[in-house]
């Protein structure tokens, strides 16, 4: 025939030129039957009637996408026409990496640009692995978030048509990553510190590093890290890093103190007669200060507590705590002691006893040679001393046992050796008896107790103070 139709209104046409010298024969490549001609055939598209000069023999090319132009010398221009529909592509977005962004993908027929419906739409690279489907108006709409620098290949493909394909280039990421880091706690008395925090970026999630060390990083961002203290002030450093190289950078600061607080206990005035204590002293400002188990009332570095304490001896822990809890713990021993005083007035048979008139005496102290005879069972039984009387030798034995001391004195009446403790001692003026009674040197006895006498000579009065428990 003198022309052959086309069945597929708006294919494409894919032509090319061949140089070679022509031969008397021409075959078309409609998808139908090959067949000769002699004379120049015509080809009827659309509508119109399509004329060529005489070409070489064409194989039948209708069922393949594009047929490759043979190679020749000039002469005649042959075209070579081939109707496979083609898919082109229109794309719309911007991609940077670890940002996400829409992508609009529009397919149609290269040529008339009719929207192609049903086509299969890939984009791979750059990290990214997608496909879809185009709608009606042969639109696929994809969410794009590269995670790396480089280019996304983008294929358009549907059976009868030439693939369409088209690259994007995936522009580098500057976009540096968030980084927030909980604040450590800070003084420590903690050998380690365990740094926290969360670490976000655009491209994922980013590496940590923690003072040059790795950390421990979650999917969702959260990484923790243990850092290894020096004694003083201790800089931390927290690096995020993303796979472009972006980083962000902070540091915290984490003091380390072990040394335990200074702590001092003042001296009380001596002796200690009540059981109603005021303690003081000096510690590290601001430190806390625990006595006995109470607490003390600070004031920058100076402490002080009052306790109720036991006559005898006590034993007071004190316990200085700073801010991190580092402890330093002293003990103090406070004696109390219970106080008996006596006055005595020469002559005068009335005594005193710790401020209050006793029962008068059946006879008044007197002096005999410089020295004040006080009757002997009154002044050992004030201090709490036990008397033994042996009439067969007139001797005298004087115990006191208390908690603070434990006394014997032997004495004998007229004899001036006296023995105290085991010790021999003599007296100034030896025990005498006096209507009845047996008188002794009141210093001697007063000091072999521990007691302390003072006289007053304008008055007559001996005043013994004696401390005990």
């Amino acid at each position: 025939p003198w022309f052959t139709a086309f069945n597929s209104p708006g294919e494409v046409l894919y032509w090319t030129y061949d140089d070679r010298a022509p031969d008397n024969t021409m075959v078309a490549f409609e998808g139908l039957d090959g067949w000769n001609a002699s004379s120049n055939p015509f080809y009827y598209f659309n509508g119109y009637n399509l004329a060529t000069p005489f070409g070489h023999d064409i194989p039948d090319m209708r069922g393949t996408q594009r047929i490759a132009p043979p190679v020749g010398n000039s002469s005649w221009p042959l075209p070579y026409f081939d109707s496979a529909k083609g898919l082109g592509l229109t794309l719309k977005g911007e991609l940077v990496v670890g940002v996400e962004t829409e992508v609009v993908v529009k397919v149609t027929e290269a040529g008339p640009n009719f929207p192609v419906s049903g086509a299969e739409v890939t984009l791979y690279g750059a990290g990214v692995d997608l496909s879809g489907v185009t709608d009606a108006d042969g639109v696929a709409k994809f969410m794009v978030k590269p995670t790396e620098a480089g280019e996304i290949l983008i294929t358009a493909m549907k059976d009868g048509y030439v693939p369409g394909k088209s690259v994007v280039v995936v522009g580098a990421d500057t976009i540096a990553p968030e980084l927030s880091v909980d604040k450590p706690n800070s003084p420590t008395n903690k050998p380690t510190v365990v740094i926290t925090g969360i670490a976000t970026d655009n491209a994922g999630v980013p590496m940590v590093m923690v003072n040059g060390v790795e950390a421990t990083v979650g999917a969702d961002g959260k990484f923790s890290a243990e850092v290894t203290l020096k004694e003083g002030e201790n800089e931390i450093v927290v690096v995020a890093k993303d796979k472009s190289g972006n980083k962000t950078e902070k540091m915290v600061k984490v003091v380390l103190d072990t040394v335990p607080p200074e702590v001092t206990v003042n001296a009380l005035p001596s002796p200690v007669t009540s059981t109603k204590v005021k303690l003081s002293g000096r510690v590290e400002a601001n430190a806390k200060v625990m006595v006995n188990d109470k607490p003390a009332t600070v004031a920058y570095d100076y402490w002080e507590v009052e306790l109720t304490l036991d006559y005898g001896e006590n034993l007071v822990k004190v316990v200085a705590s700073d801010a991190v809890g580092n402890e330093k713990k002293v003990e103090a021993k406070v004696v109390v002691f219970k106080k008996t005083t006596l006055e005595l007035q020469i002559g005068n048979p009335t005594p005193k006893v710790n401020g209050a008139y006793g029962d008068p005496l059946e006879a008044a102290p007197f002096i005999k040679d410089g020295r004040t005879m006080v009757p002997l069972r009154f002044i050992a039984e004030a201090f709490g001393a036990q008397v033994e009387w042996i009439p067969e030798t007139k001797g005298i034995n004087i115990s006191l046992e208390l908690k603070s001391a434990v006394h014997t004195i032997g004495l004998q009446v007229g004899n001036p050796t006296a023995i105290v403790d085991g010790q021999v001692v003599t007296l100034d003026v030896a025990p005498v008896i006096v209507n009845g009674r047996t008188f002794v040197p009141l210093r001697f006895v007063a000091e072999a107790f521990g007691a302390s006498v003072d006289w007053n000579s304008l008055y007559q009065v001996v005043t013994i103070n004696f401390l005990w428990y």
